[in-house]
């Protein structure tokens, strides 16, 4: 039996839940799927990035699990992009949590949405998924079956979900306003600066750079074309991939206002397809991203986009 892979992304425990709902229920209902959820199909040891990136180039097809707080990270519409771009036949199915169509908002909005809790909507969501399996091993009739006896299953396992909106459990790690996200960024790069004496001119040193930087929207700084909030999230979300893929933080220090670069310990080594989604991401968010071992090595860059 032909399998098909079917990428499902998420960007937050709310619609991390969904994510791994979805991939056992699917698998149950029509077994030519092969789903990959990444918090349950990379194995310990596995390089998280460059599994990720490997199931991304042999995807054809991807849900996208998106709530009113995620609909808007870089990672979640990079993964979104990676699928679409693969073939001309490949699908992107958005399945919206706790927001209706109306609400969807950026490049997800390109795509055919389906409404996790509305049973008509996502029959239809089977009945495509299905249609792209080569070898099915199941007709529609038996599937409409399978889905009507999997589907309070579904509802049973998601009854949490439903009751508690996306924005409630986002607030803790997002209640500080963006000035003092910003502040601790500033911060953050200050102490890299002071650690690594052989990289030149830190853009976020002193507070007349920073008003420099609030008050020239034409400047081309990272902080005003990207945004401030999208910025941070994007700086973000590589600290938090990197520290997946090896298993320890590494600094990131911003060289220039849109350059960051990571500089990887002696004995670390990051896999070249890790890197190049990486500089992906930070690229489809207005970024240079560039890898380099730290003085002790001669800061010789590994890999740069």
């Amino acid at each position: 039996m032909m399998t098909v892979k079917l990428f499902i992304s998420w960007s937050n425990p709310h619609a991390q839940v969904v994510a791994e709902a979805l991939r056992d229920w699917l698998k149950d209902m029509i077994h030519a799927l092969e789903p990959f959820v990444s918090s349950l199909d990379i194995a310990k040891g596995e390089r998280g990035l460059a599994t990720i990136a490997h199931e991304l180039e042999g995807s054809r097809h991807g849900i996208i699990c998106v709530n009113r707080a995620n609909q808007d990270a870089p990672w979640l519409n990079f993964e979104a992009g990676s699928i679409s771009k693969q073939v001309e036949t490949s699908r992107v199915f958005p399945v919206l949590i706790d927001l209706p169509g109306s609400d969807l908002q950026g490049p997800l909005r390109e795509f055919q949405y389906t409404e996790l809790f509305s049973e008509r909507d996502m029959l239809r969501l089977v009945e495509s998924i299905w249609e792209a399996c080569p070898d099915p091993s199941i007709n529609l009739i038996q599937l409409r079956k399978n889905f009507n006896r999997l589907w309070p299953e579904l509802m049973e396992a998601l009854q949490e979900t439903k009751q508690t909106p996306s924005v409630e459990l986002a607030a803790a790690q997002e209640a500080r306003p963006a000035e003092d996200k910003l502040d601790e960024l500033l911060g953050l790069a200050r102490q890299n600066q002071r650690r690594i004496d052989s990289l030149e001119g830190a853009s976020f040193t002193g507070q007349s750079t920073r008003r420099r930087l609030r008050k020239n929207p034409g400047s081309g700084s990272w902080l005003t074309t990207p945004g401030i909030d999208e910025a941070i999230h994007t700086f973000d979300e590589i600290n938090k991939r990197l520290t997946e893929e090896i298993g320890e933080s590494i600094a990131l220090t911003v060289e220039r206002p849109n350059k960051i670069v990571a500089l990887v310990p002696a004995g670390v080594s990051i896999q070249p397809q890790s890197t190049r989604t990486l500089t992906e991401l930070a690229q489809s968010r207005g970024l240079i991203l560039q890898f380099r071992r730290t003085p002790a090595e001669n800061a010789e860059d590994l890999e740069e986009s």
